[in-house]
């Protein structure tokens, strides 16, 4: 019985996570909604760090410096989100900065995020579908760090457990359905 409820639920959820990932390219968050691991991250633009792993990659713009936001002072590229780090990739340079040194993490306006640091609070338009998400993922990096947390080591200890829940028939079942939901026009 618990198991239909929570199907249930996570089937209700399915649009939620189509209109997500038809908007990001990087990040495929079906894993998280259904409760077994981190969004898969597919960005082979980055070297990670020893023991640094990808918790989320989304496009955003990132507007510099600017009071008012002005296409002049804005920059197109990709938000990554990692368990060290959060950066801004884009065909020109890339900048980062530890995740400890994130103060805050908030939404305006449904697709301005801001993410405050010790020094400087940075603000990158993302997609309203995608905005939730990241906000969750960089609050979730920086718990993680500030609790003393390993994600590099608790994900390396859970490989097996993941793969076997990923090979269930639940899994499976509600796999085929989201796939199902995402060919649909």
């Amino acid at each position: 019985m618990e198991v239909s409820i929570k199907y249930d639920e996570i089937l209700q959820r399915l649009p939620e996570v189509r209109a997500h990932n038809c908007q990001n390219p990087y990040t495929d968050i079906f894993p998280i909604v259904v409760g077994i691991n981190l969004p898969i991250v597919n960005y082979p633009d980055w070297v990670l760090l020893e023991k640094e792993l990808f918790i989320y990659v989304a496009p955003a713009v990132v507007y510099e410096g600017a009071r008012e936001i002005r296409s002049a002072d804005c920059r197109d590229g990709v938000l990554i989100i990692t368990n060290k780090r959060v950066a801004f990739n884009d065909d020109d340079d890339f900048y980062y900065w530890p995740i400890g040194d994130v103060v805050a993490c908030e939404i305006v306006n449904d697709e301005l995020l801001l993410i405050k640091t010790n020094m400087i609070t940075y603000t990158f338009m993302v997609n309203k579908e995608v905005a939730p998400i990241a906000r969750i993922m960089v609050r979730a990096a920086k718990f993680w760090h500030d609790s003393g947390h390993d994600l590099f080591e608790s994900q390396e200890q859970s490989k097996n457990v993941i793969e076997s829940i990923q090979q269930s028939d639940f899994y499976q079942s509600l796999r085929r359905e989201y796939e199902e939901l995402m060919h649909q026009k």
